[in-house]
């Protein structure tokens, strides 16, 4: 065994100092550099990831694991980034109404821009017509129409009980109704109305047959009652029936003048259903409701708290108006809320915890919707 102790020379600062040679390098500072586009020592597996990068069927992922610092995550987002400099812009994503299921919001793909457009096309469409639809109720035409229609039904009630009144006094009754609004009909005999003394001298055949004749025109009083109630409930209709006549020619032509703004099916269907429920609910834009004032927001807090004409908003949860190329979503915590979205709830005046459509947020998933996401996940 050589137990002879190992000789240790001193060094200078000159000699343990690495001299670099500085004349080869092509660059002042790193920030004059280029990103690199292949990770360092890893040709192989940069090669790998241009290859899948470039795969546009779906289904496909890329997995990378890397050592921390090792610069992998620049390199690859820069990978990424002119690969997505090279697609198409995405479309937007918007929430609407749906009127069928109010439960079950429409979600609508869009064309870049088309998403804030339709947001503005809808709000200019509702101040419009809260402002030119109470004006429709009050033309002359309008009121002349109904002040026809309503004639007309009168009419039809004045015959119904000048008959149920002949067919009374041919049974031996008059009609009249008192002040309450009560319907009386008094027995009559030679055209006068019959006392107390004259009804107790009755025989039991005479008290009989009076019976009977009351009871037949009570029966026909009530068949009577319900034809007039009948006329009320048409007359109602039809006075519906020719509002929806006078409001379907202002909104028909700009519901079609936004259809053909926008060549998607499923925007046509959507409008097609905002239009039907605009003529289904006309009292929401009659004088009741004040139109609003210049400069004013067309979706307003009604009194219970509660956004007017909710229905007709838009949320656009994926906005790609500016976006050029397909943008890189990286997604540093990918929780499920930041990658599914959520939906915020609000306490309303009443104490209630609601929501409606437009309180959906958008995750990271979505807003890559024909894009790129890179989550990041450091390992435990």
């Amino acid at each position: 065994m050589n137990t002879q102790a190992v000789r240790i020379s001193e060094l200078s600062a000159d000699q343990v100092r690495k001299a670099v040679d500085l004349s080869g390098l092509n660059f002042n500072t790193t920030a004059d550099l280029e990103p690199r586009t292949v990770l360092a020592g890893q040709e192989r597996a940069t090669q790998a990831l241009q290859m899948g990068i470039e795969m546009a069927q779906p289904g496909y992922n890329i997995f990378v694991s890397d050592v921390e610092g090792a610069g992998a995550r620049t390199q690859i987002t820069t990978l990424l980034q002119e690969r997505a400099a090279a697609m198409p812009a995405p479309g937007d994503w918007v929430y609407v109404h749906n009127f069928r299921q109010p439960d079950q919001p429409c979600a609508l793909a869009l064309e870049p821009g088309q998403g804030c457009r339709l947001t503005q096309d809808m709000e200019r469409l509702v101040t419009h017509l809260r402002e030119t639809l109470p004006k429709a109720f009050q033309q002359e035409a309008f009121e002349n129409e109904q002040r026809e229609l309503g004639e007309k039904y009168e009419q039809q009630v004045r015959q119904i009980q000048q008959g149920f009144s002949r067919f009374a006094q041919e049974q031996g009754f008059r009609f009249q109704v008192d002040p309450a609004g009560n319907a009386i009909f008094i027995p009559m005999r030679d055209g006068e109305p019959m006392s107390q003394e004259a009804l107790a001298s009755l025989s039991d055949d005479e008290r009989q047959a009076l019976d009977k004749r009351q009871s037949d025109v009570l029966h026909t009083f009530r068949s009577v009652m319900q034809q007039q109630r009948q006329l009320m409930q048409q007359l109602a209709e039809d006075i519906k029936g020719i509002e929806r006549n006078f409001c379907a020619a202002i909104i028909a032509p700009l519901i079609n003048e936004l259809c053909q703004q926008y060549p998607q099916a499923s925007v046509h269907q959507y409008l097609a259903a905002v239009q039907e429920h605009m003529l289904s609910h006309l009292e929401l834009f009659k004088a009741g409701r004040s139109p609003p004032q210049s400069g004013a927001m067309p979706f307003q807090l009604t009194p219970d708290g509660q956004e007017s004409f909710l229905e007709y908003r838009v949320n656009v949860v994926v906005d790609n108006s500016d976006t050029q190329g397909a943008p890189v979503l990286i997604e540093d915590t990918p929780t499920y809320k930041n990658l599914f979205g959520t939906i915020e709830r609000v306490v309303d005046p009443h104490g209630r915890v609601v929501t409606n459509f437009t309180r959906i947020k958008a995750g990271s998933l979505l807003k890559a919707s024909g894009a790129i996401c890179c989550l990041t996940w450091k390992m435990p």
